[in-house]
């Protein structure tokens, strides 16, 4: 499972606002967001860009 949901909150970002800098719809974001749609490299490191994060911290398990 990714982190995604979780890192965005803590950004203060919108769902919106994120899914608008990746250049994806909501809906998809919400499905990468949710594990029903599986990110590819390209998307990921996208979505790893706009939230200001390394790929790892996207699927990195909690402590």
């Amino acid at each position: 499972m990714n982190r995604i949901r979780e890192i965005r909150k803590e950004k203060g970002m919108s769902v919106k606002e994120l899914a608008a800098k990746v250049n994806v719809s909501m809906m998809t974001m919400y499905r990468y967001e949710s594990g029903k749609r599986v990110l590819n490299v390209g998307v990921a490191y996208r979505i790893a860009v706009a939230l200001d994060v390394g790929l790892n911290e996207l699927y990195k398990q909690p402590a």
